[in-house]
């Protein structure tokens, strides 16, 4: 019985002990999971503006998209100023979300 029980613990102080080092994600891994986030985001975002404009041709696709492309690079600026050490481009929200809005419409249009 007593064996059991110093198991237990010593099972229970290991997982204490491993538990916070699993989870710590460094400064850089956030900043890039918050700019990829940001660009995956316009990328699903302009697809459903294009759509959208197919669908009904009175929806402004131009205006839904630049919408969508100001949230993304108010996004990396978020990250930029949340993480300013640790993202390794700071102040590339504009052309990364750009380049991220010209993509999509390349690829609707080629669809």
């Amino acid at each position: 019985m007593e064996k059991k029980i110093v198991r237990l613990l010593g099972a229970l102080v290991l997982v204490a002990f491993l538990a916070p080092a699993a989870h710590a994600v460094s400064d850089d891994a956030k900043c890039d999971k918050s700019k990829s986030k940001a660009a995956g985001k316009l990328f699903a975002a302009c697809m459903k503006c294009l759509t959208t404009g197919y669908a009904d041709g009175s929806f402004d696709s131009a205006a839904c998209i630049t919408a969508a492309q100001t949230k993304c690079t108010e996004a990396f600026t978020k990250a930029d100023t949340k993480y300013p050490s640790a993202c390794l481009v700071i102040g590339n929200g504009p052309s990364v979300c750009s380049d991220t809005a010209n993509s999509c419409e390349t690829i609707y249009g080629n669809i």
